[in-house]
This record gives C-alpha cells, structure tokens and sequence, in this order.
C-alpha cells in the first residue's frame, strides 16, 4: 500500500464539536501512518502540519476532542488543528482520521502541549511620543523569549521593516514620514501578537526663533534675549551681532554705542540632529520718547463728581510699550490700539493736577502734565420773573431768570411738564412761553447748568388756560 506526504501549507476552516470515541478501522480503511506531528510538541493556538496517508484516502478528519474538528478533501498538502484558550499550558489529542471512497477509515493520534500565549511587546527607546529624525534606531522588548520576528507596518497595514532576532532593534528612516506606525510580534509557535501603535514626532526641523521684546533698545550697553525652542532640544546658538559672533547664550549683552541708527543680528541654532535655523533681524537704536498727540480731559477743562476716566493717545516709530497714570499713585493704563485709559480720583472743587508717562520698547519715557478745575458746586437762580403758581396765563407769557456761578452759566431752561421747550445761553435769560401748546393746565419749572455740568432748578408752578 502506497502513502504519501505534501508539503505545501493551506488553511482549512474549523468547527467546534465534541469528538467521539475512534471506531476500529475496516480491513480496506486508509492507513495513517503519521499525523505530522510529534507526542509532546509544543504548539501554538493554530498548528498547520502534514500527516502521511494511504493514497486510498478521498478525505480527512482532524479532531481535536471537545473543541475543534474540521474534515478537508484528500489528498491535499496540508491539515490544520485549532486550539481554544482554555487548553494553553495542557496537553490535547490531536486525532487524524482518513476515509476513502466507501466511508471505511482509520486514525491515529497525537498528544501535543499547547502554548497559546502571543508575545507582549514594550518600547525601550524612544518611547512612543518621542521625538525620532532620519535613520533612527527602535529598541523594542518582546516579554517572551521565543519570538521569531517583530514586523513594524504602516497604519494601513504596508510593513516597513522586520527583524528576526535580538537584540530587537529597527532601524528605520523616518525622513519624510508622518511618524504614525504598528508593530506586531509573532512567536515561534505562531502566536500573534496585538497590534501596538506608535505616533512618534519627526523632527526634520532647525529650531524656531524669535526675540525676546521689540528690536528696539536705547543707546549704550544693554541685554537682549532670544526665544528659541525646537522639538527636541536645542544644542546649539549663535548671536552675530554687527558682523561677530557675541554671545552663545539665549541672551547676550552689548553695547550698541550712541549713534542712533539700525543694528544687524543674526542668530543661529542647532537641534540634536544637526537641524539649523538662522534668523536675521534688525534692532533700532532709540533714545526719544513718544510723541503725546492727545490727551483727555483738555487742559483746565471743568469737570464733576468724585472720578472721572483720562485718556492718553501716543505714538512711536519704535511702538509703544506701557503708560501709566501719577495723580498722586501709579496706575497703569488700560491699552487700546495706541490709546490708554485710567481712572482719575477727583479732590475738592478747584485745580487738580495729574501726570501721564508713557515709554516706548526702548525703554524712552514722554511725562505729560495737565490740570482740570474741578466743579462740584450748584449754581444758583438768584430770581424769577413770571406769573406766580395758580395763575391763569394769557397765550403768550414773557418770563425771565437770573443765575450765577463761579465758573459760569451754560444756559437756562425753561421745561413744561418735565419737557424741555425752551432754553437760553445768554444772559439775561428771556423764555417766553406759548402756552396755547399745553392744555387748560400744565406745570412749567426753570432750570440753571453751570458749565461744568451741574443742574439747579426751582420747584413747579401751575398754570391754568
């Protein structure tokens, strides 16, 4: 009787059954003269193995009692058994039963040891996160020591690289590459690891750099400093300063003498990697101080109540930096645009007197002083010609008031039922009402505002028609 071995692997569905007792085989049965496996191999959760058969045989059985059979045509090139997670670390029979054309079969089994524990994998360095650039070594720590390979892939699934062995290392250029990779390790017995991702930083960059304040400073010897940051870290600066290297530091002092004019700098850095940046700049030399081209309240301007908001407007060829407000303690002003506010405290009636400072980013200082006269004080209505409360008032009615004031009248009112109608800037004060406007009975009152702002008035009269 003929038998015969394949070679050639090919995956076969299975099915989970409980495996009955082997029946004895018929006179005519295929014979199984090997399963393919050896008693007491180590196996993963999926074994793949060739098993030597009769030529007689038209189909096969692969049995594994209680959890797995799955029967394929014969001949073919090669049988699989499955494993469950509960056999890891047990023994289990692996049966191969052949048939032929008439049913009649025979078997023979195997006893294997299952190990279904897929390898565990851990980054070393970098860990993931970290920052890589260009060719860059990936240490990597599988948790078992029967690993056969670790393959790192591309998100979508195309492999990268692969090592077979230790120290388990992958080199690999990142250059170009958007960091984001997997890696999956399988052990010798085949066992699968999960997939670990991976999004490292691709550091292909120099360092970005920018100064520190304004490019502007006074003359004489000052410090400049520079903000240089980089993915990684910065290993390396450079401050050239009127055509010479002067400093290494992210800040340098020098001396950028009297003349008032634009100095050159040019600073350089370096990353780890040799990534580089130069950035050019130019610091002007200022020594004026900004310009004030408005200020509010004006100048002796008459105000009330017990504060008020000032406001200062300025400008600078070098931009300005704070203001701040000395009447008599320092407050700092509010920016907006080139404009900055600031609550004034008010004393008594009388001159009150306050001083902005404003500096630009050189560090140049404008005082401007100004004085308000403060005016808390009613005016007064020294008299009132016109017909007395109850009175019957013809259509026309002529009347006139008198007021005084320190600082002066801005004007009289005359108000009918609470409404302005009438209103005089000129001493002497003539309203002359028309009262065919307002009904067979209204109340008219006369007011005084003094210039800076306060209101006086007399008490109502009524007037019938």
């Amino acid at each position: 009787m003929k038998t015969r071995g394949f070679t050639t692997i090919v995956a076969v569905a299975g099915l989970l059954v409980t495996a009955a007792a082997t029946p004895a085989a018929a006179a005519d049965a295929p014979v199984v003269s090997a399963t393919g496996l050896t008693d007491g191999e180590l196996v993963g959760r999926v074994k793949d193995f060739t098993p030597i058969i009769s030529d007689d045989a038209v189909r096969v059985q692969v049995v594994v009692p209680g959890r797995f059979s799955a029967t394929v045509p014969w001949p073919n090139s090669a049988v699989r058994a499955e494993f469950p997670a509960d056999l890891d670390g047990k023994d289990a029979d692996v049966t191969v039963r052949a048939f032929n054309e008439t049913g009649d079969s025979s078997a023979l089994t195997t006893r294997v040891r299952v190990d279904g524990k897929a390898p565990k994998l851990s980054f070393r360095t970098p860990l993931d996160g970290g920052v890589v650039h260009g060719q860059t070594a990936l240490y990597l720590t599988p948790d078992a020591d029967d690993v056969a390979e670790i393959v790192m892939n591309a998100p979508d699934g195309t492999e990268l690289a692969r090592v077979t062995s230790k120290p388990w290392v992958i080199n690999y250029d990142f250059t170009g590459h958007d960091g984001r990779v997997t890696f999956r390790a399988t052990d010798k017995l085949g066992n699968v690891s999960e997939i670990y991702e991976a999004a490292f930083v691709v550091d292909e960059q120099g360092p970005t750099i920018a100064l520190a304040a304004p490019p502007v400073t006074r003359p004489g010897k000052h410090w400049i400093g520079a903000r240089v940051d980089d993915a990684t870290s910065v290993a390396k600066m450079e401050w050239h300063i009127d055509g010479a290297l002067r400093g290494n530091a992210v800040a340098v002092e020098y001396d950028f003498g009297t003349q008032i004019r634009a100095v050159p700098v040019e600073i350089r850095a370096w990353d780890p990697w040799g990534n580089a940046t130069t950035e050019t700049f130019s610091i002007q030399v200022d020594n004026t101080g900004p310009v004030v081209t408005r200020v509010s309240p004006g100048h002796l301007a008459l105000v009330r109540g017990t504060s008020l908001t000032t406001t200062l407007t300025a400008t600078d060829p070098a931009g300005l930096d704070t203001a701040y407000l000395s009447a008599p303690l320092n407050v700092t002003g509010q920016r907006t645009g080139t404009t900055f506010s600031a609550p004034l405290k008010l004393g008594r009636d009388g001159a009150t007197s306050f001083t902005w400072v404003v500096r630009d980013y050189a560090g140049n200082p404008t005082s401007y002083y100004r004085t308000v006269v403060v005016d808390n004080t009613l005016p007064k209505i020294t008299s009132v010609t016109a017909p007395a409360s109850g009175a019957t008032v013809p259509a026309t009615v002529k009347t006139a008031m008198t007021a005084t004031d320190l600082n002066g009248i801005a004007r009289a009112e005359l108000r009918v039922n609470g409404t302005l109608v009438l209103s005089d800037s000129k001493a002497p004060y003539n309203l002359n009402l028309d009262a065919t406007k307002y009904g067979k009975s209204f109340t008219v009152a006369w007011y005084a505002l003094d210039k800076a702002g306060n209101l006086v008035s007399t008490s109502r009269r009524t007037w019938k028609r």
